[in-house]
């Protein structure tokens, strides 16, 4: 499988993996890879069906973001990368790093996300049915 689509810059340092929440995308990071390029080798991601990198709800979920995340400092050779998650991206940057943790030396994790216990039951309802992500998401936005 092709990798999601990243964006990566600086040549040396800590690798550092910047991963968004949901129905946001890579360029949400702008200002810091603008002020950690220099010093570091940062990498932004696309998560499936998010910004450059396809994929339908149905195909979305936790567990194949944080496939997908993992598969991108393996395939670049990003030993000691640092993820750094953001809302539901903290969900997808723990999940990366028990995924590849042979390539993940610490998780960052910026206001993230969670749900009541008691909201459980509901949400797994929800995204039980086969519209269950489209429509729920339709009443966010």
């Amino acid at each position: 499988m092709a990798l999601i689509h990243y964006e990566m810059t600086g040549t040396s340092g800590t690798p550092v993996v910047f991963v968004h929440g949901f129905a946001c995308g890579h360029s949400d990071w702008a200002a810091q890879v603008a002020a950690l390029s220099a010093r570091y080798r940062v990498v932004t991601v696309d998560l499936r069906g998010h910004g450059l990198s396809p994929g339908p709800a149905e195909v979305c979920g936790v567990e194949r973001y944080g496939a997908d995340v993992a598969d991108v400092p393996r395939a670049l050779d990003l030993r000691g990368a640092v993820l750094v998650g953001h809302s539901m991206g903290c969900r997808v940057v723990v999940e990366a790093a028990l995924q590849a943790p042979d390539y993940v030396a610490a998780v960052v994790l910026v206001d993230g996300s969670q749900f009541a216990p008691a909201m459980a039951g509901v949400l797994r309802e929800q995204f039980s049915r086969a519209d269950g992500y489209r429509a729920l998401t339709a009443r966010l936005f």
